[in-house]
């Protein structure tokens, strides 16, 4: 089956393309691989709101990876991204940093060296092979030479930690799964797959395109933001070439103009970067704000999406960009909610800041803690339900042996008092932390 090719500029029609493509599919149980969760989540939504509803999967590089090893019978366990952050800790621990002691030190240092570490396996760089070439890069010099055996020790000893566990990361489990396929092709079929919305493709991924398409005989069909000439796209050039020796299929779509309700936003994805003395005016697409303080910047932006939302624009549709929301979530959630706009804001909060956060730190205060402690958890456990409707309840889960207990505000602190004593007279034995323990709580 062949490779298909798709490329041309944004906008030009490269999403009828292949969306109309893998809709035609679908019945044959095509798979459209998307960058992202969200994507496919977003797309799904799309196909199905066009009445496309059977057959055919929207998933992630990381979905296609596992249907893989599926067909294939690889049953590799793979650790969660959380088991993957504690064994870097622990790889860390046992790798002796002096170069590098105050760059680990930093909050974002094991975010860090988890992206390396991921960029190089799906790069199939092995670890004799990166520190070979940490070497030749340092060159003799002793600074470089430390600094290279340091990053070099901690991607080993991570390697390590995953071999004594006896399973791996996503990118290894992916590897794998397509070396198992190289081994059996026939076993992935005559599905279709469909390549959509990547900005870029790394070598793990190109590497599934080629096994897919050339090995496995299936009908692939890849598509890229790419127009030669362009320097907005010149990156892409080298990935471009080797997927278009690969395709039996090219296609470059013309860019269009249809799709842009300013010709200053259509000017601006045709010059960017490039060398012009050409200008047009951009009239109503772009607007300066100018304010005196962060709050008053953010009640503008409210008040712009405010206009936006009462001339029927779809929320979903509307976008806040900002450089970093560690200083500004708050203020914006705050400001947004009180302009009456639905607001959605990815970022992490301490779990002490949320009220079941609050209520299930008050009881641990209540179990671990000293009577006087005790006393001072409990009111904090019944100000958890004040927003509650009136006769509302608690369920609280005591114990993962017995079943949910409900009880109102006047039974809490009877209940609360025999469980601490029970608590508190288990803390000398061994069996505490495998005993009777909170597992949840939660308000019905």
């Amino acid at each position: 089956m062949p490779l298909t090719l798709v490329l041309g500029p944004a906008n030009s029609a490269k999403a009828g393309e292949v969306l109309g493509a893998f809709g035609a599919a679908r019945r044959r149980g095509a798979l459209l691989v998307v960058p992202t969760a969200r994507d496919a989540d977003a797309y799904s939504r799309e196909l199905a709101a066009e009445g496309a509803v059977l057959g055919g999967s929207v998933v992630t590089f990381s979905g296609l990876a596992r249907e893989i090893a599926s067909r294939v019978g690889y049953q590799q366990t793979c650790v969660s991204e959380l088991q993957r952050q504690r064994l870097l800790r622990r790889a860390l621990e046992r790798t002796e940093l002096v170069t590098l002691a105050e760059s680990a030190s930093a909050p974002g240092f094991a975010a860090a060296a988890l992206e390396l570490i991921a960029e190089l396996e799906r790069s199939l760089i092995s670890t004799g092979r990166f520190a070979q070439a940490l070497n030749a890069w340092a060159d003799g010099d002793e600074w470089r030479v430390r600094y290279g055996r340091e990053i070099a020790s901690i991607y080993r000893n991570y390697t390590r930690q995953l071999e004594r566990l006896g399973r791996v990361d996503a990118e290894l489990y992916a590897w794998r799964a397509l070396d198992e396929l190289r081994s059996a092709p026939g076993r992935w079929g005559a599905t279709p797959v469909f390549f959509y919305g990547f900005d870029d493709l790394t070598p793990l991924e190109r590497d599934a395109i080629e096994t897919l398409a050339r090995i496995a005989g299936a009908e692939v069909t890849v598509s890229l933001t790419y127009e030669p000439g362009r320097a907005a796209l010149a990156a892409r050039a080298e990935v471009v070439e080797e997927l278009r020796a690969l395709a039996e299929r090219v296609l470059e779509l013309p860019a269009l103009d249809t799709h842009y309700d300013q010709p200053a936003l259509h000017f601006l994805e045709r010059r960017l970067f490039e060398r012009t003395d050409e200008r047009v005016d951009p009239g109503a697409a772009v607007r300066l704000l100018e304010a005196g303080g962060e709050r008053t910047e953010v009640e503008l932006v409210a008040a712009e999406v405010l206009e936006l939302l009462r001339a029927s624009v779809q929320a979903e549709e509307i976008a806040v960009v900002y450089r970093s929301l560690d200083g500004s979530a708050a203020l914006i959630e705050r400001v947004f909610d009180e302009f009456g706009i639905p607001v959605s804001i990815e970022r992490e909060i301490p779990f002490a800041h949320t009220a079941l956060g609050r209520g299930v730190l008050a009881m641990a205060r209540c179990s671990l803690l000293a009577e006087s402690s005790t006393h001072s958890a409990l009111p904090a456990l019944q100000r958890r339900r004040s927003s509650a409707r009136p006769g509302g309840c608690w369920v609280f889960h005591i114990s993962a042996r017995r079943p949910c207990s409900i009880v109102t505000s006047s039974s809490t602190r009877t209940r609360w008092r025999h469980w601490c004593d029970r608590w508190r007279s288990s803390r000398s034995s061994e069996s505490r932390c495998r005993g009777q323990s909170w597992c949840s709580c939660s308000r019905s």
